[in-house]
């Protein structure tokens, strides 16, 4: 189990920090007395996590700034002048991800066979979004908002065959697949 706080100058004047925590666990049922002790199944473990995470907004993205250029004025060269170079966002905060993932690992054989199952499901809050300005309001065509939310889940599956195991030579078989699907809701 651990926990992160995390804040930075990136962030709107209205937020001030952000908590990340993480715990997790395993089980290996295969070690329990209650266990059938077999020559097909050399172990069984199962594991969950619960993560969150985040992504920062840009160092300048919560902020309201002018910049500088130079500028001919009745035939005066390089006279100094400014142009909106940020609208800010006082609001702004980062991305929040929280994430579950639950799964077993399943060992055979003596390690010559493995396979494993993790299921995933991740929640996006937040999302920092580039949201495009009309360029009359300033001259500013965009700036970073905390728009939408995004789901992400799926099944991942790893099978490994030990083919040969010698001192000098090895061959394994693995197969792997996933399912991925994410939406903007």
């Amino acid at each position: 189990m651990s926990a992160a706080r995390d804040a930075a100058s990136a962030f709107g004047q209205d937020f001030r920090a952000v908590n990340y925590p993480k715990v997790g666990a395993s089980w290996l049922v295969s070690e329990q007395g209650f266990f059938p002790q077999t020559d097909a199944i050399s172990s069984l473990r199962f594991r969950a996590t619960y993560g969150a995470s985040g992504q920062i907004p840009g160092t300048t993205d919560a902020l309201r700034f002018l910049s500088p250029f130079g500028t001919t004025i009745s035939g005066t060269a390089d006279q100094p002048g400014v142009s909106i170079g940020s609208l800010g966002n006082a609001v702004l905060k980062p991305e929040y991800s929280a994430e579950l993932e639950g799964g077993f690992d399943l060992n055979m054989f003596n390690g010559r066979s493995n396979f494993e199952v993790t299921y995933y499901n991740k929640n996006t809050t937040d999302a920092l979004i580039e949201r495009r300005i009309a360029p009359s309001i300033a001259g500013v065509t965009s700036r970073f908002e905390n728009i939408g939310n995004v789901r992400n889940s799926g099944i991942e599956l790893v099978y490994n065959q030990k083919v040969v195991d010698r001192p000098a030579l090895g061959l394994d078989f693995v197969v792997t697949g996933s399912t991925n699907k994410n939406e903007l809701v």
